[in-house]
C-alpha cells in the first residue's frame, strides 16, 4: 500500500475520532470458485473412455507448433515441392498409418528438402509425437481429478497453460468441458491460474502467484507479471475496519 494513501485514510479517520484496526487492499481481482473440481469421472464405468472427446488438431498444433497444417502450406510451396513423389514414399514408407496420419506427413514433408525428407530421425519425431497422440488416456491418469472452469472454455488458452483440453460426454444432463493437469508429484495449481487469470481476469486468494511468486513463475507457462496484468483491477479496494480512539 502506498505510505502516503496509508497516512491520509489513518487522517481522515482521526477527523472523525476514529482509528484504523485494519487496513488491507486488494490490487487484484479474485474468485476463489472459478473452478469445479470432478472426482467421479476417470474409470467411472466399464468403458468411460468412450464419453471423452479431444480436439487432436488443436492438441497436435500445441505439442509440435513448427510443424505447418494443410491450412498454412501456400499454392506457392505446393508447386515448387514434388508432392506426387514425396506422396506415393510416404504410402510405401508408412503404408499402415492412418490415412489422416498420411496427410499430416505429407503437409510436413512439403516443406522439406529431399534431404531432410529421408533423415530417419526427423522421420521418428513424427512417428513418436503420434505415438503419443493415440493415448490420451495415459494423460488422463496422470492426476485424475479434473477441473470444469465456470465461463468461457478456451481449449487453446488451456494448450498455452500447459493444460489438457476435453469434453466429457457421459453426463446423462449435459457434456462437460473440462481441464486435466497431465502431470503430477509437484503443485501444478498455477497452470488453473493462469488459465483463470488469461480467461476471467481473476485469481484465486490462495494462488502462488502472492504467496510463492517464484513458484509460480517455475510452473507457470506465462511471466508472473503478465498474469498478474490479466487481473489488476483499475483502481485499489481497501479494506478497513475503524474502532472509536
Amino acid at each position: 500500500m502506498c505510505v502516503n494513501m496509508k497516512t491520509n485514510i489513518e487522517k481522515s479517520l482521526e477527523k472523525l475520532g476514529l482509528k484504523v484496526e485494519y487496513m488491507n487492499v486488494q490490487k487484484y481481482a479474485l474468485d476463489d470458485d472459478f473452478f469445479t473440481m470432478h472426482y467421479e469421472i476417470y474409470d467411472s464405468s466399464e468403458y468411460w473412455w468412450e464419453d471423452i472427446e479431444v480436439d487432436f488438431d488443436l492438441w497436435f498444433h500445441n505439442e509440435c507448433p513448427d510443424i505447418p497444417t494443410s491450412a498454412e502450406i501456400s499454392e506457392e510451396i505446393l508447386e515448387l515441392a514434388d508432392i506426387e513423389y514425396k506422396t506415393d514414399m510416404i504410402d510405401k514408407k508408412f503404408k499402415d498409418l492412418p490415412e489422416d496420419v498420411k496427410i499430416d506427413l505429407n503437409d510436413w514433408y512439403s516443406y522439406l528438402e529431399f534431404d531432410d525428407f529421408v533423415n530417419a530421425s526427423e522421420i521418428q519425431e513424427m512417428l513418436d509425437i503420434y505415438e503419443e497422440h493415440f493415448d490420451e488416456l495415459e494423460i488422463l491418469a496422470y492426476w485424475v481429478i479434473y477441473f470444469e472452469p465456470k465461463g468461457k472454455f478456451d481449449e487453446d488458452i488451456a494448450h498455452q497453460c500447459g493444460l489438457f483440453p476435453f469434453r466429457y460426454t457421459g453426463n446423462p444432463r449435459r457434456d462437460i468441458d473440462l481441464l486435466a493437469l497431465g502431470g503430477c508429484g509437484m503443485d501444478l495449481s498455477p497452470r488453473l491460474d493462469t488459465y483463470q487469470a488469461i480467461v476471467s481476469g481473476t485469481l484465486p486468494s490462495n494462488s502462488k502467484a502472492f504467496s510463492d511468486p517464484k513458484y509460480f513463475e517455475y510452473v507457470s507457462t506465462k511471466p508472473l507479471e503478465y498474469v498478474l496484468d490479466c487481473c489488476k483491477l483499475p483502481e485499489p479496494v481497501y479494506d478497513i475496519t475503524a474502532v472509536p480512539e
